[in-house]
């Protein structure tokens, strides 16, 4: 997922910041806007946002009990390994694209940083969404 800065909706400043970035990333943080998701067929990007919503949820827990701690270069290759195993599509930008590790030279220089209220903002939301399916 990318972080994108904030444009105002329905601009032709908001089209070109994610136009350039869908063709490499499958969800996109629009800053102060909220998640786009995008596939091959609207049931790709519903599961795609749930994924979000999920990763989500699971960073709230892992804040609440603590500082999540980054994996290892060699922990993140073996799950990338794993995803041929479970027929898992690579991620879309390839190699390049890896996640931040805590052994990677350029520190977290892509870190996204919220305030707490924010961050329970974007969680609450989503699960009113969550119980509004149900």
């Amino acid at each position: 997922m990318r972080l994108l800065r904030c444009a105002t909706p329905g601009t032709r400043n908001l089209s070109q910041t994610t136009k350039h970035n869908v063709e490499s990333y499958d969800a996109l943080l629009l800053a102060n806007h909220g998640v786009v998701t995008c596939g091959p067929d609207l049931l790709t990007a519903f599961y795609r946002m749930e994924t979000v919503e999920h990763f989500a949820k699971i960073m709230l827990a892992a804040e609440n009990a603590g500082t999540p701690t980054l994996l290892s270069g060699r922990e993140v290759a073996k799950l990338m390994a794993a995803r041929a195993r479970y027929a898992v599509a690579p991620p879309p930008g390839g190699a390049s694209e890896l996640p931040v590790t805590s052994d990677s030279e350029d520190g977290v220089a892509d870190e996204i940083t919220l305030k707490r209220d924010e961050l329970d903002h974007l969680i609450e939301e989503a699960l009113r969404q969550d119980r509004a399916r149900r």
